[in-house]
C-alpha cells in the first residue's frame, strides 16, 4: 500500500507500480524514495465451551495470527454433571472430540464451539424404562470372579465390582435389582412380578401399534392347564420370586401354538426384552451374580398343575424356540445353571435383559 495506515493505494504481488512525471524529473535530479508498505492481514481464532450446566469446563482460546490456520488441542477437564456420564464434545463441524483431539482452524472459520454431550448415568436413572443401550455402557463391566457390588458409583472404573441398581417398572410401582453382569450385560437379577392387563409400548416391549390409547389387552387365566393360546400365569406366593407364566403370556400373545418364529415382543418392561439362548449361554458361569432363584416352576403332576418337583431349583424362558413345540431354557437345578428346552404350556420364571 503506498500509505502506511492502508488507506493509499493497493498492490500485490506481479502489479505494476507506474511512477508520475513529478515522480520522475525528481528521480532524475535527485535521489528519491518510493515506499511501497507491506499490508498484513491477522485473523482471530477462537475456541468457545458449552458445558450445558456441567462443572469444570475448560477455559475459551482466542488467538490472533496472520497464520491461515492454526492447531487446537482439547485440553482434559473434570467435567462433571450431576446424574450424566460425559460422552465428548460435539463440535460446530458436527464431528464429536474427545479430551486430546486436535482440530484444525481455518481463517474461513475461525471461531469454533464444541458442546459437551451427556448421557443418563447407569447409577442414576430410576426407571427399568430410562434404561437404554447408552446407559448400561456407562457401568464397567466386572471381571466373571466379581462378587462384590457397587450401588452407587463410588467403584466406577473399577472390574472387581458388579455395577447394581434399583430401579422401578412403570407398569406397576415394582422395584427390580439390575446388575450388569461379566458378559457385558445389563440384567434383571430378579424375577418378573409383572400381572398387569394392558400393555402399550411406551411402558412395554410390545408392538409399537400399542398405544395408551390402544393398548393391548390381556386376560390371564390361572396355571391349571395345558395351554399355548391363552395367557395363563401364577403368583409364586413369594416377593422375591416373583410369578410363572405360560409362554403365550410371556411372548405378549405373539407366540402361540405351531408357531415356529422367535418373538420380538414380550411382557418385559420397554428396553428390555425376553433373553435369547445366546444370552443365557452367556451367564450359565455367573450364577453367584445372576442370582437364580428357587422355587421350581407349574406343570402338570400327579394329575393336577402344581408346583414342580425342582423346588430346589427353576427355569427361565428365553426367546429362542426349538422347533413348534418347545422353547429353550435357562435351568438351575440348585447348583448350576444350563440351557436346555421345555414345553412352551408349562409356567416358568422370567428374567429380562436390557435391550442392547
Amino acid at each position: 500500500n503506498t500509505k502506511a495506515d492502508g488507506t493509499g493505494d493497493t498492490y500485490q504481488p506481479g502489479d505494476t507500480y507506474t511512477l508520475t512525471v513529478d515522480d520522475v524529473q525528481s528521480f532524475q535530479t535527485e535521489s528519491t524514495t518510493n515506499t511501497l508498505y507491506a499490508m498484513w492481514e491477522q485473523y482471530t481464532y477462537s475456541v468457545v465451551y458449552d458445558c450445558d450446566s456441567g462443572t469444570g469446563c475448560p477455559a475459551g482460546y482466542s488467538l490472533t495470527t496472520t497464520d491461515d490456520s492454526i492447531s487446537y488441542t482439547i485440553p482434559t477437564s473434570n467435567l462433571a454433571k450431576s446424574g450424566f456420564s460425559f460422552a465428548g464434545y460435539l463440535g460446530s463441524d458436527n464431528n464429536t472430540y474427545q479430551a486430546g483431539d486436535t482440530v484444525t482452524l481455518t481463517k474461513t472459520g475461525s471461531s469454533f464451539a464444541l458442546v459437551a454431550q451427556w448421557i443418563k448415568d447407569f447409577w442414576t436413572i430410576r426407571y427399568m424404562q430410562d434404561m437404554t443401550p447408552e446407559i448400561c455402557s456407562t457401568a464397567t463391566t466386572p471381571t466373571s470372579s466379581a462378587t462384590s457390588y457397587d450401588t452407587d458409583g463410588s467403584h466406577r472404573g473399577s472390574t472387581s465390582y458388579v455395577p447394581q441398581r434399583t430401579l422401578t417398572d412403570i407398569r406397576d410401582n415394582i422395584t427390580y435389582q439390575v446388575r450388569k453382569l461379566a458378559d457385558g450385560k445389563c440384567w434383571m437379577t430378579q424375577n418378573l412380578k409383572f400381572n398387569g392387563t394392558t400393555l402399550n409400548s411406551t411402558t412395554s416391549n410390545v408392538n409399537p401399534v400399542y398405544t395408551e390409547n390402544n393398548p393391548l389387552t390381556i386376560s390371564w387365566k390361572d396355571l391349571s392347564t395345558d395351554d399355548e393360546t391363552n395367557p395363563r400365569n401364577r403368583s409364586t406366593g413369594n416377593a422375591t420370586r416373583g410369578y410363572w407364566y405360560n409362554y403365550v403370556g410371556t411372548t405378549a400373545l405373539t407366540v402361540k401354538s405351531g408357531n415356529t418364529v422367535n418373538p420380538t415382543y414380550d411382557i418385559c418392561p420397554q428396553n428390555w426384552k425376553l433373553p435369547s439362548r445366546t444370552d443365557f449361554s452367556g451367564v450359565t458361569s455367573l450364577k453367584a451374580t445372576w442370582n437364580p432363584a428357587t422355587g421350581g416352576i407349574v406343570t402338570q403332576a400327579q394329575g393336577k398343575w402344581q408346583q414342580g418337583y425342582e423346588s430346589s431349583g427353576s427355569k427361565y424362558w428365553s426367546s429362542t424356540l426349538n422347533g413348534g413345540s418347545s422353547v429353550y431354557i435357562l435351568k438351575y437345578d440348585g447348583s448350576s445353571l444350563t440351557v436346555t428346552t421345555g414345553t412352551r404350556y408349562d409356567g416358568r420364571y422370567v428374567r429380562c435383559i436390557a435391550k442392547y
